[in-house]
């Protein structure tokens, strides 16, 4: 049996993750915190400007907004590693 992996770090989160994230309900999500405000803002400003958006597109943003809930910030490295 394959070990299970509970802990995963991605370098900047995004929409092609969905799957892997959703696989993977059981594990920890950390991005780095930079990363992780970034790309919420850049959701929230999607999202606001919706005129430009269909149901389905609006939808896929709400769902990728709520998705980034599961993270969390990744530690920062420690200087003596």
């Amino acid at each position: 049996m394959p070990a299970r992996r509970d802990r995963r770090v991605l370098h900047r989160p995004s929409p092609r993750d969905r799957r892997s994230i959703a696989a993977l309900a059981h594990a920890n999500w950390w991005v780095h915190e930079a990363e992780l405000e970034t790309y919420a803002e850049h959701l929230k400003g999607v999202l606001d400007s919706a005129e430009r958006l269909d149901d389905e597109q609006g939808q896929g943003v709400k769902a990728d907004l709520k998705l980034l809930e599961r993270f969390r910030p990744a530690p920062k490295p420690s200087a003596n590693r």
